[in-house]
């Protein structure tokens, strides 16, 4: 079952999880806040979407996807995030993510992608 508005952060900069985790808040969005990747793998609850960084400790952004799709979450919205045109790129390539977005990100452009990805 998909938990209604629920957004999972994963994003090992603590800053940057915090000021996207506190926005999503104020929009009305529960959200689970994950710095490390593997701990995305141990979810219960489904999200209705996932905002996940592509240059993470141990494992990339993409990497992680392709464990959440093979896993639960085979049909559960993906941003991928970065600051790499190149993983980017690379991350619009794999069709594992709705969309990607460029770091630095206005955050009202974060908001609206997030608003049209959560069902």
């Amino acid at each position: 079952m998909i938990a209604d508005r629920l957004v999972v952060v994963v994003d090992d900069e603590p800053d940057l999880r915090s000021l996207i985790c506190e926005v999503l808040e104020e929009e009305g969005y529960s959200v689970v806040s994950l710095p490390h990747p593997s701990l995305a793998l141990g979810l219960q609850q489904t999200p209705s979407l996932f905002l996940i960084d592509l240059m993470l400790p141990g494992m990339t952004g993409i990497e992680l996807a392709q464990q959440l799709r093979q896993g639960p979450f085979g049909k559960t919205g993906m941003i991928g995030l970065s600051a790499s045109s190149a993983m980017l790129r690379h991350a619009n390539d794999s069709r594992l993510f709705q969309e990607t977005i460029q770091k630095p990100f206005d955050l009202e452009y974060l908001l609206e992608a997030v608003r049209q990805h959560v069902a």
